[in-house]
């Protein structure tokens, strides 16, 4: 993985299933790409998690949706640059959120950095005030 910004944090909360316990790897996504506090970003799990999510990000001006095809969208489209989500499954048979750069995965929240053993999901941000719209301001 490459090197990212010092912005991004890991996870805090390991998902353990056998436990009844979600994991916050994707508040850490949210956290590291806000560059806000993990400590300010709920853990959202269980139905209606998406609709919380964009209650959440409304004080952003943001949205979050997912992607089908991210990587052939930008190229097609001409974009380059995204910082956005990415999800899939894990060699430790859990489901999981990376950030990732342009359809590529740069950082792993959690503290084995294995990364995702298949990628199932794109998640982007969509700036619903793009005047408003706050980002990382960190340096590589």
């Amino acid at each position: 993985m490459n090197e990212y910004p010092d912005c991004f944090v890991k996870q805090t909360i390991e998902h353990d299933p056998e436990k009844d316990n979600w994991g916050n790897c994707f508040s850490a996504v949210l956290a590291s790409l806000l560059y806000i506090p993990i400590e300010d970003v709920p853990v959202f799990s269980g139905d209606g998690w998406l609709l919380r999510v964009n209650e959440f990000l409304r004080d952003y001006d943001l949205a979050f949706m997912y992607i089908d095809n991210l990587p052939e969208a930008l190229k097609a489209y001409g974009i380059a640059g995204l910082w956005h989500e990415v999800s899939g499954e894990t060699g430790r048979n859990t489901f999981h959120s990376c950030v990732a750069h342009d359809g590529q995965l740069v950082f792993d929240p959690h503290k084995s950095n294995a990364g995702l053993t298949t990628t199932t999901d794109y998640g982007v941000f969509v700036a619903l005030n793009p005047a408003k719209a706050k980002t990382c301001k960190a340096q590589n």
